[in-house]
């Protein structure tokens, strides 16, 4: 199964858990917005996470994230 490089949700629902869990984005790649927007967004934050190189990144990723989770909340 041919993937795009970061999967939509259709994508992850024909995968096996195995390839599922073998998968990874690309590191350090430019993405188009249409890319980006297709993107199952639950799968760009666990991308995101396996990418973590420092404390301070993760920092600034769980800032987004809880920032990410007010908007949502709030525009419901």
């Amino acid at each position: 199964m041919e993937l795009r490089k970061l999967p939509t949700t259709e994508d992850i629902r024909n995968m096996s858990f195995e390839e599922f869990m073998k998968f990874k984005s690309p590191k350090s790649q430019t993405m188009c917005a249409q890319e980006l927007c297709g993107a199952n967004s639950e799968w760009i934050r666990v991308s995101m996470l396996e990418n973590i190189n420092s404390i301070e990144e993760l920092r600034r990723l769980t800032e987004q994230i809880k920032e990410d989770l007010w908007w949502k909340i709030k525009h419901q």
